[in-house]
């Protein structure tokens, strides 16, 4: 979807299940944070038919930079902030499988509450978003793919896509990444933190396997019931 104030906005829709059927269009998407939209943009996703909005970014990420006019467009809005606070040892930085490992050992309870909210055909279509849309983003989405019953390399695919919309992300937000960095730090748009390597994507599918046999067992464990699974590949793959 090509919008003015953001870069990374996109139908999480079309990709093919190892069951032979596809995911459907026009029900869920993916994207960065909203609060650069333009009357444009607003347009354009109201011919979508957003309904539900679900932000899972941290609260002083909010409370910087807002939501946007999308906040008047979506009638529900659900804050689903991600915690991380594992992916830090000091000041170190640790990689983002590290960062994606994080997030589901740490935010089990939010991520259950967004397939539960999903699940619900009255609040799709819905767009889920982060600041970037690629971290946070990605791993609900791979979460939503892999139960869906996408094969992991279409799930690594849809993750590394989020590499071409590095250039534009950057020209939104280099003043606000500048901005966020310690002192003697450095940001640019070639730095790792935006990057969108398959290896990452598969390192954390790979990990979800190992530790919980697949995606449908962790969201089962993290506290969503399997007919709530079940739901959700009724009313999102066709065929």
């Amino acid at each position: 979807m090509q919008l003015d104030g953001a870069a990374n906005v996109r139908d999480l829709g079309g990709y093919s299940t190892g069951r032979g059927g596809v995911v459907r269009l026009g029900q869920l998407y993916r994207g960065d944070s909203p609060h650069r939209l333009s009357a444009a943009d607003l347009d354009q996703l109201s011919r979508v038919g957003i309904r539900t909005r679900i932000d899972l970014r941290r609260h002083d990420e909010v409370e910087r930079f807002g939501s946007g006019p999308l906040s008047g467009l979506a009638g529900v809005t659900m804050h689903a902030p991600l915690r991380a606070t594992l992916v830090r040892e000091g000041n170190a930085q640790r990689s983002l499988e590290e960062l994606y490992r994080a997030y589901l050992l740490e935010s089990g309870y939010e991520l259950a509450s967004c397939v539960r909210l999903l699940a619900d055909p009255c609040h799709r279509p819905a767009l889920f978003h982060c600041y970037a849309g690629k971290d946070r983003t990605g791993v609900l989405a791979a979460l939503l793919l892999s139960v869906l019953g996408v094969p992991n390399e279409l799930i690594v695919a849809d993750y590394v896509a989020t590499a071409r919309a590095r250039e534009h992300f950057w020209a939104l937000a280099e003043d606000e990444l500048r901005q966020s960095v310690a002192p003697g730090e450095s940001f640019s748009v070639d730095s790792p933190a935006l990057s969108a390597n398959p290896q990452t994507m598969e390192g954390l599918l790979a990990w979800i396997e190992v530790e919980y046999g697949s995606a449908e067992a962790y969201l089962v464990g993290v506290g969503v019931a399997p007919s709530i699974v079940d739901r959700l590949r009724d009313e999102l793959v066709d065929g």
